[in-house]
């Protein structure tokens, strides 16, 4: 079970990683917001096929109900706002270089809330993640030579907002043990959507107007993209973050832009630069400790 725990989220990252690609040229041709309220729906829509069809609705406390709704809106609608923005300031990859917070966040909330201490094993796994992180962060720094401080805030308080989101998924887990993760995914995506749905009451969104100027292929790419990065990807990483070490599986998403840069590679055919391979080492190294201690 313990293994499994960081497949999830590793399956979590590559979904997400490949999607970021997606994400982002579609903020770019609309915007962030249309961006993240498709991404939502589409998870809310899998969800609700997915536990009708496969699984069953279990009972769950307004607690969690509250708890997961609020994760929703906080994780999925605000602070993916402030991530698919940065995206188009910064790009992917430097924007989840910032993910090398979360671990130190959630770690500590989670040695107050869910008394979870790091085992020395875990620690030195986190350690070699983060030499990942650090790796491919000095790579993109030599290539740009600076930081855009504008893209930079928004990429930290998208991960801010996330890690803060996590928790309170957490939370709900524990104070609802019966619910399943898709099912937790799902709630939490229509707060998600409640939250858009209440925005567009401010400031309209021509959702459809938008969608329906669209190819056929754009269409697919979008909706593939939103699939893949917000429905597979949460329901994988949810399942991990339902029974898993919070710090440790947080670790794993942190190398979500290694992943981003190596799908970049090979969608634009590059050749893997030397920072790129010792970073998978690190990565490759870290992952083993996690998955065999």
């Amino acid at each position: 079970m313990a293994h499994s725990v960081y497949l999830y989220a590793l399956a979590s990252t590559l979904c997400f990683s490949f999607s970021t690609l997606i994400f982002t040229e579609f903020a770019n041709r609309t915007s962030a917001v249309w961006v993240n309220f498709y991404k939502a729906f589409i998870a809310v829509l899998g969800c609700v096929i997915t536990v009708s069809l496969f699984q069953r609705w279990h009972h769950i406390t307004f607690f969690s109900l509250a708890l997961l709704l609020a994760s929703g809106f906080a994780g999925l609608n605000i602070a993916d706002f402030f991530m698919v923005r940065a995206f188009q300031h910064i790009g992917p990859a430097r924007t989840l270089l910032l993910y090398g917070f979360q671990p130190l966040l959630v770690g500590v909330a989670s040695f107050y809330l869910f008394h979870q201490e790091i085992h020395p094993n875990k620690l030195i796994a986190i350690i070699f993640l983060l030499g990942c992180l650090i790796t491919f962060s000095y790579e993109r720094f030599k290539q740009s030579g600076r930081w855009e401080i504008k893209g930079f805030l928004l990429a930290l308080t998208f991960v801010v907002l996330d890690s803060f989101g996590l928790i309170l998924t957490r939370l709900a887990f524990d104070n609802s043990p019966d619910i399943g993760a898709i099912e937790a995914h799902g709630y939490r995506s229509f707060g998600a959507v409640l939250g858009f749905w209440i925005m567009m009451s401010f400031k309209p969104l021509n959702f459809l107007k938008i969608f329906k100027k669209m190819t056929k292929k754009s269409r697919l790419a979008i909706t593939v993209g939103a699939f893949f990065g917000t429905f597979v990807s949460l329901a994988f990483y949810f399942r991990a973050v339902q029974t898993g070490h919070l710090a440790s599986v947080t670790s794993v998403a942190i190398t979500t832009p290694f992943f981003a840069s190596i799908f970049e590679s090979i969608y634009h055919k590059k050749r893997p630069s030397l920072y790129l391979i010792l970073a998978f080492i690190q990565f490759s190294i870290g992952f083993w400790i996690l998955i065999t201690y």
